[in-house]
């Protein structure tokens, strides 16, 4: 007696990569147009052609599919430059690049201003933001190796003093900050962890 070999099935649908990127591309246009609390699931679907159940299939609740989108936006480059200035410069710059040109400097009020007050939502987005300023760390980092910076360094509080006056500047003034005011930013929050005089200048 043979035995018959039974087919096993996977569960679910193949995720199709079309789909899904007009579902993100769809949910990043939406979120820029109307804000993360008059976000639904029903307008994605609307705009991306595609089936609410097709959405809940691949994220349960909005904010996953939000979360989703922003992990979907491009990253800040790795670079060096052959120190830190001009390293955080180059970081500084590719950042303001992806705030204009990309959906981020549309939705990123919104977006942050509702994970202040939703706990979950900022659990689901901080270790995404913790992945995107890790081209700064890596470039902290390698200033400590070649006694550009203290050991002592606090790399994180760097960081925080770095792009949130460049974040506040771009917002509050409707620009990007320039040239001028990156290298006052990036030279003020040096001056505690540098071992010596930064006189690096920017062509």
């Amino acid at each position: 007696m043979t035995k018959t070999k039974l087919r096993t099935r996977s569960p679910g649908r193949p995720r199709s990569p079309d789909v899904e990127q007009a579902i993100l591309d769809a949910t990043l246009d939406l979120l820029a147009e109307t804000g993360y609390s008059n976000l639904t699931v029903n307008d994605v679907a609307i705009k991306a052609g595609a089936g609410k159940s097709t959405i809940y299939r691949r994220w349960p609740a909005k904010m996953h599919l939000v979360v989703a989108a922003f992990k979907h936006l491009p990253s800040i480059e790795i670079v060096n430059e052959g120190s830190i200035t001009k390293d955080l410069t180059a970081i500084v710059n590719n950042f303001i690049d992806i705030l204009v040109e990309t959906p981020l400097g549309r939705i990123f009020p919104s977006l942050i201003g509702e994970a202040l007050n939703n706990s979950e939502l900022m659990d689901l987005m901080r270790p995404i933001i913790a992945a995107k300023r890790e081209p700064s760390r890596v470039a902290i980092f390698r200033a400590i190796d070649r006694e550009e910076l203290r050991h002592d360094c606090d790399v994180e509080q760097l960081i925080d003093a770095i792009m949130s006056q460049v974040i506040m500047s771009y917002f509050f003034n409707g620009r990007p900050p320039s040239r001028h005011k990156i290298r006052t930013i990036i030279t003020n929050a040096l001056c505690c962890c540098s071992i010596k005089s930064n006189t690096d200048t920017q062509t």
